[in-house]
């Protein structure tokens, strides 16, 4: 959560102060009476510059918190702006903890209602012809909009004297500037630079907080909800003496409201401390692989056995057109998905702020789902080469051990699956995504093995005869759409991936980097599929069972025995990667959706879920469920909900919200 700070009164002394304090390493920005770069103080012209037109309850610089609220908008980036005087101390750690369950995409105005004859906004329901709203109301992610009456939109300067409690232009409740108000990048978002612009050369009468509330009123229509904890454990004030006669404020008082702030709720740990080390992430080349591994992984061994069905150069196009659907979608669900305040949200808590509680279900259900369908295959991909592997004889590409694998069980398969859930259950129950993500530089040596040796199979097997027959380039099966839908989707697991990258800022680029690499892998791996032969120049094999379960178990030459073994280790390995990454995604989304809010709740907890999970995955693997099937029908949901009708609600509530 990105929290920056807005002094609408400061000095360069005032603001060493807090930076050696309470301020220390938080982003900022300050207005004064001259510029200073270095500490980002704004020179801000007093009231009095353009016009003496404020009363004797006015102070002269009642128009600098409009001009400095635009500003930072403009400069700084942030999920919440603090906006407070030169005397008021923020309790930075504390107000991150308050405002965690709150989403910072909404339009959100936070604060204290300032006295005298104001009325919050939970009393006094019959002045409120809206709703009312409080804290928990926005934790379900409301806004507060209202309708005040007697508060009519403001004409000119038609803001009355800030006592006149039913005066007309400004908004019953207006937050209190000494204890600090906080405003959401979604509600700044909402009010464009022009809109702030004409609030300051209108509003020219009353106190600048009351002018920030009559102007977030005006234009976005959203009134104040009352923080509970101002001027207490989230904010402190040194009540100046005199407002009209003092211009500028001492700046001790930053020292003594922080003190006093210590007094009062203990010492504020970014004063007291030094920040603690960053945890150190992922970096972008593990981040794109790991991406690239989990998005490929699932579909590389049955993308011939697809092609086959719907023609190679259709089959190209439709590839090139999902890259750049799931790309722009992905790209919708990780922007407003890593804007959540809660650190442990999933793509289901982005449905659920976005289109509720039915799309939360519908989210999770096939978040959920999907995984444990990419699951169902990587756990098929490494059984059925563990079976290869120990049943084919040496010119097969195998090591020549079928009687011996065999005389253990009837069911040799069955015997590999079971092998790979003892083998990877261990992974599976990580604490944490990051050492999961190193190990991905393995798996994309694997897969970049594989895509070798389906280069070498086209080498020996050469051209088919009929390479450019229409049937070869198009046939109307559009069966493939299912299958590579999956082969770009990572809607569901791309907010739990990013979230360990040590660069958020390079999250977009490394979506796009992954996303435009994927139809280029699937060219490269065009020399398998028509119009190229394999299985001894026999393409028919592309259509048989054991081709739509792996393309490394239809038979090959005897010259790519050696090939075919080393693609095959090569597939164990790159499972082994990417198997418990879909597993950990899993485990988080049910975990964090349902249950703990916590992706490790215990050992306990998460091996009983790895168990069920992997249980489930090798019963299909046993059954006989061929990949290339599993994969299609997975694909087709996953599009429908998480590729299609999730971004679009999100981005339409996002459009509405703004409109």
């Amino acid at each position: 959560m990105r929290l920056a700070v807005a002094q609408v009164y400061s000095t360069p002394d005032s603001i060493d102060v807090a930076r050696r304090s309470w301020l220390a390493g938080v982003p900022a920005i300050f207005a004064g009476d001259l510029e200073d770069s270095s500490r980002n103080l704004r020179f801000v012209p007093g009231q009095d510059a353009f016009a003496r037109r404020y009363g004797p309850s006015n102070h002269k610089f009642d128009n600098r918190p409009l001009a400095l609220i635009r500003l930072a908008n403009r400069t700084l980036e942030f999920d919440w702006l603090l906006v407070g005087d030169m005397d008021t101390c923020f309790h930075v750690d504390a107000l991150r903890a308050a405002l965690s369950p709150i989403n910072p995409a909404r339009r959100h105005f936070l604060g204290m209602p300032a006295p005298p004859g104001q009325t919050s906004c939970s009393s006094e329901k019959s002045i409120l012809a809206g709703k009312c709203c409080s804290i928990q109301d926005l934790v379900h992610f409301s806004d507060c909009v209202l309708t005040v009456r007697r508060a009519r939109h403001f004409r000119n300067s038609s803001i009355k004297h800030p006592h006149v409690a039913n005066g007309r232009g400004y908004v019953y409740a207006f937050p209190h500037g000494g204890a600090g108000y906080v405003l959401s990048s979604g509600l700044l978002r909402a009010i464009s630079e022009a809109q702030w612009s004409t609030c300051e050369s209108e509003l020219l009468e009353g106190g600048g907080d009351l002018r920030v509330g009559a102007c977030v009123y005006h234009t976005t229509g959203v009134g104040l909800t009352e923080l509970p904890g101002l001027l207490g454990n989230l904010s402190r004030h040194k009540e100046q003496p005199d407002a009209r006669s003092a211009p500028l404020l001492d700046p001790e008082n930053a020292v003594r409201c922080d003190t006093e702030g210590e007094a009062a709720s203990g010492p504020s740990p970014q004063a007291s401390e030094a920040p603690p080390p960053a945890t150190k992430g992922s970096g972008s080349a593990a981040l794109v692989f790991v991406l690239w591994n989990t998005m490929m992984g699932s579909t590389l061994l049955v993308m011939p056995s697809c092609f086959r069905e719907s023609g190679w150069l259709l089959g190209l196009v439709l590839a090139v057109l999902c890259a750049g659907v799931s790309q722009y979608t992905c790209g919708v669900v990780l922007l407003h998905g890593m804007r959540l305040p809660d650190p442990q949200a999933e793509v289901a808590d982005l449905a659920h702020a976005y289109l509720g509680r039915y799309g939360w279900g519908a989210t999770l259900f096939a978040s959920v789902g999907v995984c444990f369908g990419a699951a169902c295959a990587m756990h098929g991909y490494l059984a059925t080469s563990l079976n290869d592997l120990l049943v084919d004889s040496r010119e097969q590409g195998g090591l020549g051990l079928a009687s011996a694998w065999t005389s253990l069980s009837p069911n040799p398969k069955g015997v590999a699956a079971a092998l790979v859930l003892a083998l990877l259950l261990p992974l599976c129950s990580l604490r944490s995504m990051a050492l999961l993500a190193r190990l991905n530089g393995v798996g994309i040596a694997c897969l970049f093995l594989i895509l070798a040796f389906i280069g070498a199979s086209a080498v020996a097997n050469g051209l088919a005869p009929e390479a450019l027959a229409p049937a070869s380039l198009a046939q109307p099966s559009l069966k493939v759409l299912g299958t590579l839908a999956l082969s770009f989707f990572i809607h569901s697991i791309a907010i739990t991936i990013f979230r360990a990258a040590a660069t958020p800022a390079h999250n977009a680029r490394n979506l796009g980097a992954a996303s435009r690499a994927q139809p280029g892998e699937i060219g490269r791996d065009q020399p398998s599929h028509p119009p190229h032969s394999v299985g001894v120049g026999d393409p028919a094999s592309l259509e048989s069972a054991a081709a739509r379960n792996s393309f490394l178990s239809v038979r090959q030459p005897p010259s790519l025995a050696t090939p075919l073994l080393v693609a095959r280790f090569a597939v164990v390995l790159q499972c082994v990667t990417v198997y418990p990454v879909l597993v950990y995604a899993i485990r988080t989304q049910t975990f964090c959706a349902l249950v703990y809010r916590d992706p490790y709740p215990g050992a306990l907890p998460v091996l009983g879920l790895n168990a069920i999970v992997l249980c489930a995955t090798a019963a299909v693997s046993i059954f006989g469920l061929h990949i290339a099937d599993v994969l299609r029908f997975t694909g087709a949901f996953a599009a429908l909900v998480m590729v299609y009708a999730v971004p679009a609600g999100v981005q339409w509530a996002e459009l509405a919200a703004a409109a």
